[in-house]
C-alpha cells in the first residue's frame, strides 16, 4: 500500500473521529493481554500504527535495521493504558529476522533463577553422597 493511500487513510480517521468520545485501555490477565475500546478509539489507535508503518518508507535505518517510532496517545486519559509506549519498526521481511535470537535474551530473573537450580543439583549430589559414606 502506498503511502499516498495510507494517508487518505488518516484523514478519514481524523474527520470522523472524536478524541474526547474516544475510549482505548489495556488490561491483562494470568494468561493473556487484551486491549478494550470504543470505535473511536480503535479508529484512532489503528491511526498510530498506519503512521508508523508510513515511517518505514520514510526513514533512512542509517543507525541500523531497526529504528523506534514515538506514537501520539494524548488523546488516551491514562497514557498507563496503552500497551506501547513506543514502537520498533524495521525494513526487513519476516524471513529476514530471526525471531529465535531475539528471545532468547535472558532477564536478570532467568539467569538467578537457573544458577539457584543449579546450585540445589549440587548441593543435593553432596548430600547424597555424604549420606552413602
Amino acid at each position: 500500500m502506498s503511502n499516498e493511500r495510507i494517508e487518505e487513510f488518516l484523514k478519514e480517521i481524523e474527520l470522523f473521529t472524536n478524541k474526547k468520545k474516544a475510549y482505548l485501555s489495556y488490561s491483562s490477565n494470568e494468561d493473556f493481554g487484551y486491549a478494550q475500546g470504543n470505535k473511536d478509539g480503535l479508529l484512532l489507535y489503528a491511526a498510530e500504527l498506519l503512521k508508523a508503518a508510513k515511517e518505514i518508507d520514510i526513514r533512512k535505518f542509517d543507525e541500523g535495521d531497526r529504528e523506534m517510532f514515538n506514537p501520539n496517545f494524548d488523546w488516551i486519559e491514562d497514557q498507563n493504558d496503552t500497551p506501547f509506549a513506543y514502537i520498533q519498526i524495521t525494513n526487513k521481511e519476516r524471513s529476514e529476522i530471526n525471531t529465535l535470537e531475539e528471545l532468547e535474551i535472558d532477564s536478570w530473573k532467568d539467569k538467578v533463577f537457573r544458577f539457584g537450580c543449579v546450585a540445589i543439583l549440587i548441593f543435593a549430589m553432596f548430600l547424597a553422597v555424604v549420606g552413602w559414606f
